[in-house]
């Protein structure tokens, strides 16, 4: 899964901001870009009667958010393999982001494409996942699942929330994101969360092998996500089973 771009347009279809983060559309003209969401919102405001959210065409998947305080419509572009619940997260800290440089009641004002390095580097952040929000609060956590790599014990972990936020991980995204797909595939995560206690998840593919929880976290305030890592060459799935267990204890008292 990879985020391609994101543009950020006023009332009218005129960009204010952009940034690519990989080079699938980094040549495409702007004007044209902000032209083709101009009518496809207006399509879906108008003909549908409905705020669109996602679109999927060829292999990309775009994502929409409005603020209608400021006017301003946020697209995010991704590949057709994003879990939708991960990446409407990260739109959510993109608008969060963009909103901690760009005063909302300026926004009606803006006539030109913003250029701000320290946004630029933010909003960067967010979309490669490498923002820490919640370092002080996961710290135990992540404690449990640094020893258990370091021991040999698993490759990596991960804790997710229902709605794709990551508390913790140090995870390749690929992994994150299929993790996110197998839950939605599967069931809407909340519903599933009510009816099985604690749903287990076992992804496998080539050497690749992902076993995950579903628990309920009292400091969330709702289910999340238990996600290991493993080698499958050298690890069974009763094995991974065990120390998913293992992991599930050890958390649940922070958690």
């Amino acid at each position: 899964m990879r985020i391609h771009a994101l543009y950020v347009l006023k009332k009218g279809g005129i960009p204010v901001y952009n940034q690519h983060f990989t080079q699938e559309l980094e040549k495409t003209d702007t004007t044209l870009v902000s032209s083709f969401f101009t009518a496809i919102l207006d399509f879906s405001r108008l003909v549908i009667e409905e705020e669109l959210n996602v679109l999927e065409i060829g292999n990309l998947r775009f994502f929409f958010k409005q603020d209608n305080e400021c006017g301003l419509t946020f697209i995010l572009i991704t590949s057709n393999m994003a879990s939708i619940l991960l990446v409407k997260e990260r739109l959510k800290l993109l608008l969060k982001a963009f909103f901690s440089f760009i005063d909302k009641n300026q926004c009606s004002n803006v006539e030109f494409i913003i250029e701000n390095p320290e946004l630029d580097k933010k909003v960067a952040s967010v979309a490669s996942f490498s923002d820490d929000y919640t370092e002080i609060e996961i710290s135990a956590l992540r404690d449990i699942m640094e020893k258990e790599r370091d021991e040999g014990e698993i490759v990596a972990g991960a804790l997710l929330s229902m709605q794709g936020e990551i508390l913790f991980s140090n995870m390749p995204n690929e992994f994150l994101h299929q993790t996110l797909r197998e839950v939605e595939i599967r069931a809407q995560a909340t519903s599933q969360a009510r009816k099985v206690r604690n749903p287990k998840l076992i992804y496998q593919a080539g050497t690749v092998m992902i076993v995950s929880q579903v628990v309920y976290s009292n400091r969330y305030k709702g289910p999340v996500i238990i996600n290991l890592l493993f080698d499958a060459n050298i690890t069974s799935i009763g094995m991974a089973d065990f120390e998913l267990e293992n992991v599930v204890k050890k958390a649940m008292p922070f958690l």
